[in-house]
C-alpha cells in the first residue's frame, strides 16, 4: 500500500494522491477520420450513421502549491508529481445528434504496463 503519495518505485503503481491537486496540465493529439456519414466526407457513405476513428495521445499531470511536476517515470518523493501518458484508438458513433457513444482501447506509457490496455465507454450529449 502507498500511502505516501508517490509512486513505489519497487511495484510501479501509482498513489491516487498523484491526481489531485490545485494546478493541472493536460494535453491532448488526435487523428480522426470519419468513417460513416455524408459522401464527401467519409469513406463509406451513410445518412443515418455517423462515425469516426481516431489514433489518440494524451498527457496530464496535477500539482499544488506544495508540490512540483517532474518529467519522470517514479517520483521519488511525494513532493514531486509524475505526468500520466497513453495512447490509443477509439470508435465515436453520432446517434442522430442526440448522444455521442465513443468506445476506447488505450495503453498507458509506462514500462511496467507496455502491453496492458484499457478499454472504457463514453457517452456524451451529441451538441
Amino acid at each position: 500500500d502507498n500511502t505516501q503519495g508517490y509512486a513505489n518505485s519497487e511495484t510501479g503503481e501509482f498513489s491516487i494522491n498523484q491526481i489531485y491537486g490545485s494546478r493541472i496540465l493536460v494535453g491532448n493529439a488526435e487523428w480522426r477520420v470519419p468513417l460513416t456519414g455524408p459522401e464527401r466526407l467519409a469513406r463509406f457513405k451513410s445518412r443515418l450513421l455517423f462515425t469516426s476513428v481516431a489514433l489518440f495521445a494524451d498527457a496530464g499531470v496535477a500539482w499544488d502549491s506544495s508540490s512540483k511536476p517532474v518529467l519522470k517515470q517514479v517520483a521519488e518523493s511525494p513532493n514531486e508529481r509524475i505526468p500520466f501518458l497513453s495512447g490509443g484508438l477509439s470508435l465515436r458513433v453520432n446517434l442522430m445528434g442526440a448522444m455521442v457513444i465513443e468506445g476506447y482501447y488505450a495503453f498507458p506509457w509506462r514500462a511496467d504496463h507496455f502491453g496492458k490496455g484499457v478499454f472504457g465507454l463514453n457517452f456524451t450529449p451529441g451538441w
